[in-house]
């Protein structure tokens, strides 16, 4: 055997390109039994992530009851309590399903394992993902029902394919509520916390999870009453390290952002009405955010709010902007004047995506040339709207000469004429512009997709990929076709020239 197979850490990060979930399991425990070399890491790698507590379970001796649930007996042999604690430890991982009725056999167990364990039943878990159901046993609360210093990192979702709401909602108020409260007692080095698709508000406070970097806060539906509540933000505020927070914000109007104020975000995730989004904002300023994410929901979103005041979107620090936006309705149209003064702010931009589906904007060639100048940095952009009226092709020019490291540009533009004619592309400047990637999101003209290529050749010598909004398939692969063939001539042509100039080794 070669002595780098005899390397335990080299064998786990062999056994991580494992990836087969049908033969995973099956592979490692194979694996296992090879030699005594590849032994303990195979095992490392099969216990590492548990779907089910069954099979650890079923490796202490236990007394089936009449009604078909187990206990464990008076007297444990010592040699059974060591086999359930030598693979207890290796699992990282818990994804749980409350409503697999097969395991609620379990359920007498987990409650005396603690105890006689005289510590956590799962020592080294780092995560742990619990989905909700109508009906629950006590396994999340064993797990943490003495001090478990190693999880990072949890997840409490609703699972909804499995529950009713009004069993779950009358559940959650009693359990979720608790096991958050126990978590912040027993897991002090929480990190990452997760509650998604909760069905309705609870009172908890966040303040007490010290350590905590990543929150997610989020509602399975809008309910009649605010999801995110004043007393939950000004907590969450409280949380000196908080690095990532993503937060409903339906029907929610933001206490005084004098007093709840975030210093250490560096990531932000909203969804909601624009209103509550700027409502947010102002206790958002004091952090060094270079990630911020909006999702606008509802029929009467006035984007002139989240755009237009000059207080809003202006994190000086920000890196990465997106912006979606599905509206019900229709809206007035808006003016990219209105729109861009406190995009154009954001000088350190390199990540813009606005997606505003079905709302008309106006640009101008002005506009463009803001954006361009505005945003030296920027390596992706896409402006995903409806433009009226049509801005023309020879507008990307802006992105050339003022964004240098540009490698995606999604922008709405006229592919029609008129374009220039053949002999004045001499006079255009000669473009080395390293951007790979073009999104055009208005309607496609077959008939002058020869143009629209020889326009982005010039413009993107180095361009691979066009895509197109809509089905259009066809015109899709004309426009790449033509882009390709125009570039090889042009390589034919520079090869030309250098032979004909007497250059070598061309």
């Amino acid at each position: 055997m070669h002595p780098a197979l005899t390397q335990q850490d080299i064998l786990r990060i062999v056994f991580e390109y494992i990836q087969n979930d049908y033969w995973r399991e099956i592979a490692f425990f194979n694996i296992s039994l090879v030699c005594r070399a590849f032994k303990e890491p195979a095992l490392d790698a099969l216990w590492h992530e548990l779907r089910s507590l069954t099979p650890l379970l079923k490796l202490v001796p236990v007394i089936r009851k009449a009604d078909w649930t187990y206990e464990l007996p008076d007297n444990i042999a010592p040699r059974d309590l060591d086999r359930f604690k030598c693979h207890a430890r290796r699992v990282k991982k818990l994804v749980y399903r409350e409503c697999l009725q097969k395991e609620k056999a379990w359920f007498p167990i987990l409650v005396r394992l603690p105890d006689i364990l005289d510590g956590p039943i799962l020592p080294y878990l780092r995560t742990m993902q619990w989905f909700v159901a109508e009906e629950g046993g006590p396994l999340s609360h064993a797990i943490i029902a003495r001090p478990l210093a190693t999880l990072e990192s949890a997840t409490i979702q609703f699972d909804t394919l499995y529950s009713s709401r009004s069993k779950a909602s009358e559940f959650a108020l009693t359990r979720i509520d608790w096991f958050v409260k126990t978590l912040a007692t027993n897991a002090p080095w929480l990190t990452r916390l997760l509650l998604k698709n909760l069905p309705k508000s609870f009172a908890l406070s966040f303040s007490q999870f010290a350590r905590l970097q990543s929150l997610t806060f989020t509602c399975q539906v809008l309910p009649d009453q605010p999801f995110t509540t004043p007393q939950h933000f000004a907590s969450m505020s409280t949380i000196t390290g908080l690095t990532f927070l993503k937060l409903n914000l339906h029907e929610f109007s933001a206490p005084n952002g004098a007093t709840c104020q975030f210093h250490s975000l560096n990531s932000v995730h909203l969804i909601g009405t624009s209103d509550a989004v700027v409502s947010v904002i102002p206790s958002l300023r004091p952090s060094p955010i270079t990630v911020f994410f909006v999702e606008l929901v509802g029929n009467n979103a006035a984007l002139a709010s989240l755009f237009n005041n000059i207080t809003s979107i202006t994190f000086q620090a920000l890196v990465h902007l997106t912006i979606k936006y599905n509206p019900c309705i229709n809206f007035p149209e808006w003016k990219g004047s209105d729109l861009l003064p406190s995009l154009l702010t954001c000088t350190k931009l390199l990540k813009c995506d606005i997606h505003l589906n079905d709302v008309t904007v106006a640009l101008t060639q002005d506009d463009i040339f803001s954006m361009a100048r505005s945003w030296p940095l920027i390596e992706e952009l896409r402006w995903n709207c409806k433009v009226k009226p049509l801005l023309s092709v020879r507008s990307l020019q802006a992105f050339v000469k003022y964004s240098p490291s540009l490698r995606v540009l999604g922008i709405p533009v006229c592919t029609l004429p008129p374009f220039l004619a053949v002999e004045d592309y001499e006079y255009l400047p000669v473009s080395t512009h390293k951007l790979r990637q073009v999104e055009i999101y208005t309607p496609f003209s077959e008939n002058y997709f020869i143009e629209c290529a020889q326009w982005l050749v010039v413009f993107f010598p180095y361009l691979d990929k066009v895509r197109i909004s809509g089905d259009e398939d066809d015109d899709l692969y004309a426009v790449h076709r033509a882009v390709k063939r125009l570039q090889f001539m042009k390589k034919l042509w520079a090869w030309q020239a250098a032979r004909e100039s007497g250059q070598k080794d061309v």
